[in-house]
């Protein structure tokens, strides 16, 4: 899943080295959530409403200062990436929030017809992105921003609002990544995954993109 997060914006020319931050930020978010509501149906949308809501500022973030401010990609998530490690940090204290509800847990714990549900997620994930990038407009023009961005802006597709986008479904997949992680490990924390963000990237080269 993250590297799915990571290949959207490789897509783009550009590139999302906060994947791993956004993921433990929105993962300490939704941990917060989770442990300080009583399980009802009420607080799982809750959870996952606090941890998108997330994800939509830091990818709005990422999206603005790389679309609007015209930062380089790498440099603006990797300042993106510093901040919210320091922010992770401050707001869990180093520390690891965990035992978490049942309806967490079980995402990791039950099987659908002997296949693990993890990987079913993982497959609707894929699924869904696959419709994005090859089925609808703005898949085409994610890949028309990473041949040529201004002749595509130059034929009068908006290329900001488009990268804006972007960055915001790479966050949305962190979320993901952040509730499957949480439900294998019973924990969130500041540090967790760290050495994914590398295996993200060498994931989608060699997957071609």
């Amino acid at each position: 899943v993250l590297a799915l997060a990571m290949a959207v914006t490789m897509l783009t020319g550009g590139i999302n080295l906060s994947i791993i931050a956004t993921m433990n930020a929105c993962g300490l978010v939704m941990a917060w959530v989770a442990t300080n509501y009583p399980p009802t149906i009420g607080s799982m949308a809750l959870v996952v409403l606090a941890g998108m809501a997330m994800a939509i500022v830091i990818g709005g973030i990422n999206g603005f200062l790389i679309a609007v401010v015209r930062v380089s990609p790498i440099l603006a998530t990797l300042g993106i990436m510093t901040l919210l490690n320091g922010i992770n940090i401050l707001i869990s204290r180093g520390s690891a929030i965990s035992n978490f509800p049942d309806y967490i847990l079980t995402i990791n714990s039950t099987n659908l017809l002997g296949i693990p549900v993890p990987l079913l997620v993982f497959l609707a994930v894929v699924a869904v992105m696959w419709v994005i990038l090859e089925k609808s407009a703005f898949g085409r023009t994610i890949y028309l921003i990473g041949s040529n961005e201004q002749a595509t802006h130059y034929s009068g597709i908006n290329t900001r609002k488009t990268i804006v986008w972007v960055y915001i479904l790479s966050s949305m997949l962190c979320v993901i990544a952040a509730l499957l992680m949480m439900s294998k490990l019973n924990s969130a924390k500041a540090s967790y995954g760290e050495s994914y963000l590398l295996v993200s990237i060498l994931a989608a080269v060699l997957g071609g993109i």
